[in-house]
């Protein structure tokens, strides 16, 4: 009789151990920018180039069967800045609507809306936000106030003292022996690193030219939290 009651009771603990966790909840669309990311090499092969003719992403973009971004007709998948950020935005962003079976269905966007939210991602103005002034409006992502509030996998709008502008992907901080926030690094295109690669830059109180004042942060939303436009 023993035998079978000791089973009996490891069952019942096991039972009630797994209705204590917590139920597992949707992908973090974070974890999904971060995964895709890191598919891209870092070898040099996907070279940093501001041209004309194209919109700065590696590989033509499609919506519902309508090219809405396009690469570099030469071949070189060369890329910039606001380019594949947005590219890895949306990559990320189709892929968790397929883990969803949700049809990619944007937050019922057209694929004439992205002519908009595309010049809104790549910035309209000196010291301006891109990817939270169009994320917002389409109910895909809010901005962030905090620096202490950011995340991996945010994106980030840098403006500098220089007065030039990078659009990227944060990745954490960096600290002085005094636990100052000194700087981030992230991960975009650039051609200090020849193209997609990791990246640190400082703020300008600590020996770097990021301004603080006018860096704008993002983030984009898992489709469960989508707002209705």
């Amino acid at each position: 009789m023993k035998k079978l009651i000791i089973p009996f009771i490891i069952l019942i603990a096991i039972v009630a151990l797994l209705m204590s966790l917590p139920h597992q909840q949707e992908r973090d669309l974070n974890d999904y920018i971060i995964n895709t990311l890191e598919t891209y090499t870092r070898d040099g092969s996907l070279p940093y180039s501001w041209v004309s003719g194209y919109d700065g992403v590696t590989q033509d973009l499609s919506y519902r069967g309508v090219v809405i971004a396009k690469a570099n007709e030469d071949s070189s998948k060369s890329s910039f800045c606001c380019g594949l950020t947005f590219e890895v935005y949306y990559k990320s962003i189709m892929q968790a609507l397929e883990d969803l079976d949700l049809d990619e269905d944007l937050n019922n966007m057209k694929a004439d809306d992205f002519s908009d939210f595309i010049s809104r991602w790549f910035v309209q103005e000196k010291n301006g936000d891109g990817p939270g002034l169009a994320l917002v409006p389409y109910g895909l992502g809010k901005k962030i106030e905090k620096m202490a509030d950011v995340r991996k996998g945010d994106f980030v709008q840098i403006w500098r003292t220089s007065g030039s502008g990078h659009s990227v992907i944060f990745i954490e901080w960096t600290l002085n022996e005094a636990g100052d926030t000194t700087g981030m690094k992230y991960w975009s295109t650039q051609p200090g690193t020849d193209g997609v690669n990791y990246n640190v830059e400082y703020f300008d109180a600590y020996g770097g030219k990021i301004d603080k004042s006018v860096t704008h942060y993002s983030r984009a939303f898992s489709p469960n939290e989508f707002i209705e436009r």
